[in-house]
């Protein structure tokens, strides 16, 4: 090979690396020089204006975010009328196929910057965090994703990126296989278990306990009508710290899906409910569990779920209005000052000015009350837009 054709494939390969750095690759996919892997990148830059009646305590997440946990119950607000703009939902992935003897051999590596990290004084600065983290070969996929027992296409679409009360909400690791079938499909996983409790002092924290893995089950259907999903939710809660030292056997149950209605119309919904779905459902609102005053661990029973209506006013122009509610049946023992149910609403207007460019204007509401029957609500009113490449 001449120089100068060494130098023509060295600029070719650096023009290469510097269209998928910068994003360009992601509507069409490269090889990687030297391989037979394709690298696509894509993501999204966003930006969120919101106003709050209320402020949310020093949960920064709280205050961009519907976390119903975190509603100001009344008379302990720490102010009122609050804004904040912020790019934190902003978000980077990494994709590649790379052919096999058994099959193309993907994986998916997608980061945000969605944590509690830094502050509004000078840069703002929010670190990076793993959103996804997987790969697939065939049937199988073992990484870091969204939750098997998650229903994603029951999700609506809001600016708010904590969605509505009641719907399942949480990533993690696992190992899942997928046998499909004419029109669905049927899942089974193994997934990361982390035990999440209240206990009869009224402390409130995670327990590295665990002794085997969350065991989820889900059939999937697809159809002219719109899709459905069913899953299972098996879980061995347990604790072991002091003298308390216990397990508990759980069950969970998930529906939910979405209808065609009449043009681009549809309707999305999920109802949950069982033991032990504490930290898959709500941000986490609800506990897993609870000791007792016998050092006795019990798996918390909860309630929640939602129905979303979504309208097209024309081809880039729609709007969605959702409604969530959870509850859950607080033990005597744990006190007056336990959630008891929470509930929100959505209702936004969403515009997409170029198939990349999206604009969004929503109202939210969220309510908590008590085991006291002390209650609190919050309203917000965000803008955004986002820029996807």
């Amino acid at each position: 090979m001449t120089k100068t054709t060494t130098m023509k494939a060295s600029l070719s390969s650096l023009g290469l690396a510097m269209l998928i750095a910068s994003g360009s690759a992601s509507a069409i996919g490269f090889k990687v020089p030297g391989t037979e892997t394709t690298l696509n990148v894509g993501g999204y830059a966003k930006l969120d204006m919101i106003y709050n009646d209320k402020t949310v305590g020093n949960n920064s997440q709280a205050n961009i975010e519907l976390t119903p946990g975190s509603i100001p119950i009344e008379g302990t607000e720490e102010g009122e009328n609050e804004i904040q703009f912020n790019g934190r939902e902003s978000r980077l992935w990494v994709k590649t196929s790379t052919p096999t003897s058994l099959g193309a051999l993907k994986t998916h590596l997608e980061f945000d910057f969605d944590t509690n990290e830094g502050n509004q004084v000078v840069s703002n600065s929010h670190g990076a965090r793993i959103r996804h983290a997987y790969g697939t070969l065939g049937n199988v996929l073992a990484g870091r994703t969204w939750s098997t027992f998650m229903i994603l296409d029951a999700l609506p679409e809001t600016s708010d990126f904590g969605g509505p009360v009641g719907a399942t909400f949480v990533r993690q690791a696992q190992f899942r296989y997928t046998m499909p079938f004419e029109g669905g499909s049927f899942q089974f996983a193994m997934e990361n278990a982390e035990t999440f409790v209240n206990d009869v002092n009224g402390k409130v924290g995670v327990v590295d306990d665990d002794k085997m893995p969350d065991f989820i089950a889900r059939i999937n259907m697809n159809n002219d009508w719109g899709n459905f999903a069913a899953a299972a939710l098996l879980r061995k809660l347990n604790i072991d710290e002091g003298s308390v030292n216990d397990s508990a056997t759980t069950i969970a149950l998930s529906v939910g899906g979405k209808l065609k209605l009449q043009g681009k119309d549809n309707l999305k919904f999920q109802l949950t409910g069982g033991k032990g779905v504490g930290r898959y459902a709500n941000l986490a609102t609800f506990r897993d569990g609870n000791v007792d005053g016998n050092g006795k661990l019990e798996g918390m029973s909860s309630v929640q779920g939602f129905v979303a209506y979504q309208h097209w006013w024309s081809e880039n122009l729609r709007s969605t209005l959702a409604f969530g509610y959870a509850a859950a049946d607080n033990e005597e023992y744990m006190g007056a000052s336990k959630t008891k149910n929470v509930s929100s609403i959505h209702a936004n207007l969403m515009w997409n000015q170029t198939k990349q460019l999206r604009y969004g204007l929503e109202y939210i509401r969220g309510d908590r009350e008590l085991e006291s029957g002390a209650d609190g609500d919050l309203n917000r009113i965000m803008f955004s837009a986002r820029y996807m490449f």
